[in-house]
């Protein structure tokens, strides 16, 4: 069969994504085609076409245009599939034929970070699991938020009750491995993967170079035990998906017996905690008591009553703040507000960490970190032992503070580009803006200066196609 370089260049970037709905940008759209494309339109409600790319070979194909991409990928995810966007990564003016294209994203339900695709109290789990002779390890990780931990369950019904609760939207299972009856637990996305992916070795390698740590005692982790494989398989998943390794993990959450009451799948559907039993999260135990200010605290507020405090010291600690708080309604309106302001830090942190944060986000995150000087300062003062703790423990971060305050631009744009830095952050910067904008003072400034310098008055710059600008 004869190809066309389009689609040649098409199949060999679909050959890299062979599991994933391929969005190929051409100009002003992102274009699918063959199956992927007869996958997408019903579930995009968009019109299926034909392309013909020579005289064999006419291909099945829809198009979405660029501008409108979220809200489309947004229905592929909920769908369950996984969504690769391949990019021009030249211009188009300057090219010497094809225009060179990159897969630079997979987009997956349990990786996606974009704000606008994300519900705000919901987690989006995607978990790895690895049997290892009766028991199993499962770990677990959420891209947008940077929550990263698991557990070795000592059974397979333990295992299962644990992604039952997490309701993980993907699932790794290594190829090969009987574990895929795991699937049925929480009806995620499975995403087959070499049993290498899953070794040990490589596990601790990734997990130390993730958390930037020379070892993983400190998280309860021993060299060469399956779940250290299992939490490896995770970093692999996304370092691969997202195109970087994650730099925003909190650490790792070795979960074992006895630090929290145990809440089976079925006590928590039945209790009716995260849903009534139509499946509406307003009308469950959640949504009625949730009185948050952020969706960073919402979702807090989700983990805590499925995972309820087993330690009487720690629930009585939190007990004291909630009554200190309650005691003080002058702090605590000031505090909501404060934290208010702060809005969702911890998947801002996660866009920063997979380098995927765009201008408007940096502004946000410098509206949130200009509010935790006076949230440490009114959690310091309070006579919660808790709330002070955590008071004096975050970081106020002032150097990523200051930069920001000084390098980005007050309004700054949707993308990135012109208008993203400050004017005055770069004299270079400047400079070049100067001469963008004001080419012409610019030039009438070094006429007169040479005129004066060189005393020849009727001294000249002048343009021509053959020299460009010269003096006459």
């Amino acid at each position: 069969m004869k190809q066309t370089p389009m689609l040649q260049q098409y199949l060999e970037l679909k050959a890299q994504v062979e599991d994933a709905v391929l969005l190929y940008r051409l100009g002003d759209f992102y274009e699918l085609f063959f199956e992927d494309a007869e996958k997408a339109a019903p579930i995009l409600g968009i019109v299926l076409t034909k392309r013909r790319h020579n005289g064999e070979v006419t291909s099945p194909m829809c198009g979405i245009p660029h501008h409108a991409v979220a809200s489309y990928v947004g229905k592929l995810l909920d769908a369950g599939l996984k969504v690769a966007i391949a990019e021009q990564v030249e211009d188009p003016a300057k090219a010497s034929g094809l225009v060179r294209r990159k897969v630079i994203r997979v987009l997956t339900p349990g990786t996606v970070t974009e704000p606008e695709l994300l519900g705000d109290g919901e987690r989006r789990w995607i978990a790895a699991v690895r049997e290892a002779g009766a028991g199993v390890a499962l770990a677990f990780l959420e891209a947008a938020s940077g929550e990263f931990g698991g557990a070795a369950c000592a059974s397979r019904r333990e295992a299962e009750e644990l992604l039952a609760q997490l309701r993980p939207r993907e699932l790794l299972i290594p190829e090969g491995s009987p574990t895929d009856g795991f699937a049925a637990a929480g009806g995620p996305l499975v995403s087959v993967r070499a049993p290498a992916w899953f070794d040990p070795g490589r596990g601790e390698g990734l997990l130390r170079l993730a958390l930037g740590v020379g070892s993983l005692r400190a998280f309860d982790l021993a060299p060469g035990e399956p779940l250290v494989g299992a939490a490896g398989a995770l970093l692999e998943y996304v370092r691969t998906t997202q195109g970087g390794m994650p730099r925003h993990l909190h650490g790792f959450e070795r979960r074992r017996a006895g630090g929290e009451v145990v809440l089976d799948a079925a006590a928590v559907r039945n209790l009716e905690i995260l849903r009534d039993a139509s499946g509406d999260r307003r009308a469950s135990l959640a949504g009625v008591l949730d009185s948050t200010v952020t969706a960073m605290g919402s979702r807090l507020l989700r983990d805590w009553l499925v995972r309820p405090l087993a330690n009487t010291i720690a629930a009585a600690a939190r007990h004291d703040a909630v009554a200190a708080l309650v005691e003080e309604p002058g702090r605590l309106a000031v505090l909501r507000e404060l934290v208010r302001q702060a809005g969702d830090l911890e998947r801002m942190a996660s866009r920063l960490g997979l380098s995927q944060a765009r201008p408007g986000e940096l502004g946000a995150l410098r509206a949130a970190l200009a509010a935790l000087p006076d949230i440490r300062a009114e959690l310091a003062a309070s006579p919660s032992q808790l709330l002070a703790a955590l008071g004096a423990a975050a970081d106020p971060l002032d150097d990523l503070r200051e930069d920001l305050a000084v390098t980005l631009a007050e309004e700054p744009p949707a993308l990135f580009g012109p208008g993203t830095i400050r004017s005055g952050a770069d004299r270079d910067l400047d400079e070049s803006r100067g001469l963008a904008h004001g080419a012409k003072e610019v030039l009438g400034e070094l006429e007169a200066r040479e005129r004066a310098r060189s005393g020849i008055g009727n001294l000249r710059i002048r343009y021509n196609r053959v020299f460009g600008y010269a003096f006459e």
